[in-house]
């Protein structure tokens, strides 16, 4: 009982009734969850069902064997507060345990009503939020996520200016794991002065790269992707340590609702992006170039999930690939993907600037959903 007391109001079951074909919970800040049989069956986290090291299912649970109908004999709050079910039937000897956080968290009905991502244009408040609050406080970090789905975008302030990796990896694994790159390091540190890396890295050649998402060519592309500033130095252009972030989302609503055309070209037509990831040794006093990895990927510039609403933008000019179509079709492709597209993505009211401090703040944004633009420029 000592865990329940730990936990807040919503995560802890007041009553458990069974019905016919299901589990009606009762939650002591007075919502309701329904649970059907079938749902409770199929994520049953027993140890005979369910490898707990992998988080994944185990072979003994075989989804043929499982009855599309499965009989409940007893649903029960235990002792430690956690929903107990009995089932029956066929299976009369087993037992199923679900946590009860783990439960809430499931709840159908609370899913449907998760936030909405809010649309946004040059007039954005960007949510800030304090770096070590972030990494202790779970409440903070609870703040900081849902900044990220609603908006695309958030700032951690006052983040440790020592440059050590796990500063960065104190927050990532606050969410998730950090992915692996296809490069030497997870770290991809800007530094214009490094001349090996101007050689392999066009961001690096540029004082201003337009607005763009990142890995264009994956598979699947980042899903938070964060920016550190440690450090910031250029030659003086007024706009020194600006970085700016456009809502890729308003932009797609934008042209669904006044260029309809251009819409269905970004929505339907598949873009090839191509990326060839080089790995630099330094072998013998001699720095050699190795190609690591050949990346190619058809994807569309606004993809949209099954209900046709925008689910991700994938955008970025430099890793564009020849377009590989019906040639009748090349010129209404080429002026939707290279000149309405992109000059949309810089008017102003699209665009929203904020300031790089290292010295006051280290920032970490997430920009994937949406076009960024920074000293680099980012979708």
């Amino acid at each position: 009982m000592e865990n329940q007391i730990e936990l807040k109001l919503a995560f802890q079951i007041d009553t458990v009734n069974a019905t016919e074909n299901g589990v009606n919970v009762s939650w002591k800040d007075g919502h309701t969850s329904f649970y059907h049989n079938l749902w409770l069956r199929d994520a049953c986290r027993c140890e005979r069902c369910f490898q707990f090291d992998t988080l994944s299912v185990d072979y003994g649970n075989d989804p043929l064997t499982i009855d599309i109908r499965p009989e409940l004999d007893q649903a029960s709050k235990d002792s430690d507060g956690n929903l107990n079910i009995n089932w029956g039937g066929k299976e009369s000897s087993h037992v199923t345990n679900f946590d009860a956080s783990w439960l809430r968290a499931h709840c159908n009905v609370e899913m449907n009503k998760r936030l909405e991502r809010r649309l946004w244009d040059k007039e954005l408040d960007i949510p800030h939020f304090d770096y070590d609050k972030v990494v202790n406080n779970d409440d903070e970090l609870f703040g900081w996520l849902n900044g990220l789905h609603q908006y695309g975008v958030a700032i951690i302030d006052n983040a440790p200016l020592d440059g050590d990796e796990s500063s960065l990896t104190a927050v990532t694994e606050r969410i998730g794991i950090l992915r692996d790159r296809h490069h030497p390091t997870n770290i991809y540190t800007l530094d214009t002065t490094d001349e090996v890396a101007k050689t392999i890295q066009s961001s690096y050649k540029l004082t201003k790269v337009p607005p763009h998402t990142d890995y264009t060519p994956y598979m699947d592309s980042t899903l938070t992707q964060f920016l550190y500033c440690l450090k910031y130095e250029s030659e003086s252009t007024g706009k020194d340590g600006y970085s700016t972030v456009v809502d890729g989302f308003n932009v797609a609503k934008y042209f669904k609702e006044n260029h309809p055309e251009h819409y269905k070209q970004l929505t339907k037509s598949l873009v090839s992006s191509c990326r060839r990831r080089m790995r630099v040794e330094e072998e013998g006093g001699a720095s050699i170039t190795k190609y690591q990895l050949d990346l190619y990927k058809l994807s569309h510039v606004i993809d949209l999930d099954e209900k046709e609403n925008v689910r991700q933008i994938r955008y970025k000019q430099n890793t564009r690939a020849p377009f590989d179509m019906p040639q009748e079709e090349l010129e209404a492709h080429f002026m939707t993907h290279t000149r309405h597209l992109p000059r949309w993505l810089r008017i102003n009211d699209s665009l929203r600037s904020f300031y790089w401090n290292p010295g006051k703040y280290s920032h970490l944004i997430m920009p994937e959903f949406y076009t960024a633009e920074m000293p680099l420029d980012h979708l």
